[in-house]
């Protein structure tokens, strides 16, 4: 059994400092950013005839090829980048994951085209993304998500496409419930832009989007890093107001406006929710 040597493959570009081996040839410009690349990592192994891989996802000893009816991928950002190397996290269902730190939609969605549009099986394809693309407008990022959907059930008719609600990280959406928003510190910085009702509508569409093609059930991360507090409105009904909890997001030492990644134990939480997506809306008995 001949089991790839870590010191000599890796699955992209693990530092960001020197130009990106999977994303060379989307642009004559190269990109320098960390990118976790399953398929990558396979097909270099492929290449130089190595058919077996000491499994993160899995965290067993599998063939580089599995012959698996369906492929299962998810793409995402640096929400949970590398979060699959932890040891305890383990998912009984194999799938390539495909993450980009900085990664917008767009750059997603050509990754897609690059590495599997050439794929003959089926594929359930999971997006999680978009907060890299809050300086475009509200249609804009619609218009990115629905071409990738599009991309991705043109390819073959019988792929599926489901896309995470987004995280509303304090850096970019300021809950009433948190208090005043934060001041911008120094002549030159800019003034806090909340763009939460930006990213509800974003999530609203998704939501819908969702619904369309079939899934009831919702993988979220709209809610992670807040606590919710219960409350009667005007007519007597009850709802939810929610808080940032800031301790929970990495950035929480260097002031709220800059909190945009959860701390490693909500990173878990996110990833498994993914995990538990796949088990329950895309593994058939």
């Amino acid at each position: 059994m001949n089991i790839y040597n870590k010191m000599e493959l890796n699955y992209g570009s693990e530092t960001g400092r020197y130009p990106c081996p999977v994303c060379v040839n989307l642009s004559s410009k190269p990109y320098y950013h960390r990118h976790h690349s399953t398929k990558y990592l396979y097909n270099e192994m492929l290449s130089r005839d190595q058919e077996s891989v000491d499994c993160l996802t899995c965290k067993e000893v599998h063939p580089v090829n599995l012959k698996e009816e369906r492929l299962t991928i998810f793409f995402s950002t640096s929400t949970v980048h590398d979060v699959v190397k932890e040891p305890d996290i383990k998912s009984s269902n194999h799938f390539n994951i495909e993450t980009i730190c900085g990664g917008t939609i767009d750059l997603l969605r050509m990754n897609f085209s690059l590495l599997y549009y050439n794929e003959t099986r089926p594929m359930n394809v999971i997006l999680s993304g978009g907060l890299n693309d809050l300086y475009k407008s509200t249609d804009e990022i619609v218009h990115e998500l629905f071409l990738f959907k599009r991309n991705v059930l043109q390819q073959n008719k019988l792929n599926t496409f489901f896309v995470v609600k987004m995280l509303r990280p304090p850096k970019y959406c300021w809950l009433p419930r948190n208090g005043a928003q934060p001041t911008p510190a120094g002549h030159s910085a800019q003034p806090y832009d909340n763009k939460l009702d930006m990213v509800n509508a974003l999530n609203a569409v998704i939501g819908k989007m969702n619904k369309h093609l079939g899934y009831e059930n919702e993988a979220s991360f709209e809610y992670l890093g807040m606590r919710g507090f219960s409350k009667k409105n005007e007519k007597g009904e009850e709802v939810v107001e929610h808080q940032h909890m800031l301790l929970r997001w990495r950035e929480h030492m260097q002031g709220a406006a800059r909190c945009l990644h959860l701390d490693d134990k909500l990173r878990k939480v996110a990833f498994k929710k993914i995990i538990g997506h796949i088990a329950n809306n895309l593994v058939k008995e």
